[in-house]
């Protein structure tokens, strides 16, 4: 059974949204969820996401290392900007030293069995779920994390709110 989190965490779900709203970089990327990581060294993983849509992670805070790691490509920063990676691919992060929080945003593959009422509420938390049954652009398949624009950053976080 599908338990929503959403409940006990309005506030930061509602910080987030209004971050991550106020780069048009991030604009027409849909998920329907959010993973908040603190100090977190994730070993060689897969995603349980929708298949076709990408992840977006971030990371934020004082820290050095933490590179994200695709299968098939080079290690890649994502400390006060957004990439956008295959989530469906092998992917970990490096060692890090210092205080990392990072966020990574996906399409859960168990979206079209999600009831009415839980899209609706992640809908007005600002959340840009897709619709039901529908196939996003696909995500990245050339085993580059992409960076907006060819090689842009997607979102950099303003100094000195990057705690």
């Amino acid at each position: 059974m599908f338990i929503p989190k959403t409940k006990g965490c309005r506030e930061v779900i509602k910080e987030i949204m209004a971050e991550i709203q106020s780069h048009d970089e991030l604009k027409g990327i849909e998920f329907t969820s959010i993973h908040i990581n603190h100090n977190t060294r994730s070993a060689p993983h897969t995603d349980d996401n929708r298949v076709s849509f990408p992840s977006i992670a971030v990371g934020l805070g004082d820290y050095e290392g933490g590179k994200l790691r695709v299968d098939g490509s080079a290690p890649t920063d994502l400390r006060n900007h957004a990439v956008v990676f295959d989530g469906l691919k092998t992917h970990s992060s490096s060692k890090l030293n210092g205080d990392r929080w990072s966020l990574v945003l996906f399409a859960h593959a168990s979206w079209d069995k999600v009831p009415a009422a839980t899209a609706n509420e992640l809908r007005q938390y600002g959340l840009p779920c897709p619709p039901t049954c529908q196939t996003a652009a696909p995500a990245p398949t050339d085993g580059e994390p992409l960076l907006a624009k060819a090689g842009a950053v997607l979102a950099t976080i303003p100094e000195g709110e990057e705690e």
